[in-house]
């Protein structure tokens, strides 16, 4: 069913410089026409942002629409000197392949879902001193605890990560990893007690490859939203 569908499908964010990142996005664009192509409710719209900017006033939105939790901003507002600025004052995430939002029609309004949020991380892909880096442990702790405040109050993660190189695959960086993501490489979950998702290559992730694995996470997304009695799927 064709919905109000949002964003430049055909573009990637002109500020994007990594191969990987353009690929990443890529298959972002066409992993959101595939979810808006299944989803039969009517009036919804589904968004792939080339913005790519989440930004804190709608995260607070979106926390005051799923709870009480006043000293949530506040917390997120410790990561402000980790997330990119806009405009020098208004803060947010900017995932390096966008994000795939739903927007449901929902007592009178709309109910915003997101549905995927991921990242790219390489590591160790051209490493020939042997040493094992730190920046994807950083750059994958810091998002995941800005992602599990925004989505404290929720059963579900949309944050995903996609990521090559080396360096994960020694075995202490990969148990720092984990010990992030509290999950194993591959081992795909949207439920936040179990962990984060992270798709794993040694090399790099090709555009197909990239939409085959978000596929999976997103259908069991819109699974979880279906169950609630928010969507409608056509799994044919």
């Amino acid at each position: 069913m064709a919905h109000d569908l949002q964003g430049r499908w055909d573009m990637t964010n002109g500020g994007m410089s990594k191969r990987e990142d353009s690929k990443l996005y890529r298959a972002v664009n066409k992993t959101a026409k595939y979810v808006d192509s299944i989803i039969l409710t009517e009036g919804v719209t589904v968004d792939c942002r080339d913005s790519k900017k989440i930004s804190f006033n709608e995260i607070y939105s979106h926390i005051v629409e799923s709870s009480e939790g006043k000293d949530i901003p506040q917390r997120l507002k410790m990561f402000e000197g980790n997330i990119s600025p806009k405009n020098g004052i208004e803060y947010g995430i900017v995932p390096d392949g966008g994000c795939i939002d739903v927007f449901v029609p929902y007592n009178g309004s709309k109910k915003h879902i997101y549905i995927a949020i991921p990242e790219y991380k390489s590591q160790g892909a051209d490493n020939r001193s042997g040493t094992v880096g730190n920046v994807t442990k950083e750059g994958i702790g810091t998002y995941a605890r800005f992602l599990y405040d925004m989505f404290h109050f929720d059963e579900v993660m949309p944050l995903l990560f996609f990521g090559h190189g080396k360096d994960f695959l020694n075995e202490s960086f990969k148990a720092s990893v984990q010990t992030l993501i509290g999950n194993g490489y591959n081992n795909v979950t949207i439920y936040k007690d179990q962990g984060i998702t992270l798709f794993f290559k040694e090399t790099p992730w090709e555009e197909d490859e990239i939409f085959s694995a978000l596929k999976i996470f997103v259908n069991e997304m819109l699974k979880y939203w279906e169950g609630k009695g928010l969507l409608e799927v056509n799994w044919d």
